[in-house]
């Protein structure tokens, strides 16, 4: 059996769909039915002993843990800020594309605080994935060049020039 990590699939998202009803002694599914935990002959025959199932359930736990803590860990060593926009990010992901590269605590976090005070910058939430690609994927910023006062300005320009063609 071949199997592939897929970083991008959440906890929540494994959580979304959960079936399990011990009375009818059914498998365990999550993903919204997509994913067999445990199919239903694993668990009547194989564990039906009740502390077989114990002891897989404890591992696969010990594992995502495990998983969940290296990936905590890494970001904490990484970010020394903690900023609002930082919850929600992909952090498996992001741990699984950058844990590999080298990273100086207080140059992040000197970076991170110079792109907070961007007054350009309107999407804080891509600074952090911004930085751990070496600053190179500006699209993850959404950067406004012009500024409101700049914006009006050139509007009212134009608009009196086109009056002025008619």
């Amino acid at each position: 059996m071949i199997t592939t990590l897929k970083t991008e699939i959440t906890v929540k998202d494994i959580c979304e769909g959960f079936v399990y009803n011990e009375l009818e002694g059914k498998g365990l599914f999550g993903l919204s039915g997509k994913l067999t935990i445990q199919p239903e002959y694993q668990r009547n025959y194989i564990y039906a002993d009740g502390k077989k199932d114990a002891a897989v359930i404890e591992s696969i736990l010990n594992e995502l843990k495990t998983y969940f803590n290296s990936v905590i860990d890494w970001a904490s060593t990484v970010f020394i800020d903690v900023e609002r926009e930082m919850c929600g990010l992909e952090w498996g992901r992001l741990y699984e594309t950058y844990r590999k590269q080298p990273y100086s605590p207080q140059e992040v976090s000197n970076q991170v605080q110079k792109l907070y005070a961007d007054p350009y910058i309107k999407n804080r939430k891509g600074i952090f994935e911004f930085i751990l690609g070496n600053s190179t994927d500006t699209k993850l910023l959404d950067v406004r060049v012009f500024d409101e006062a700049t914006k009006k300005s050139v509007y009212a320009t134009q608009t009196a020039e086109a009056k002025g063609n008619r």
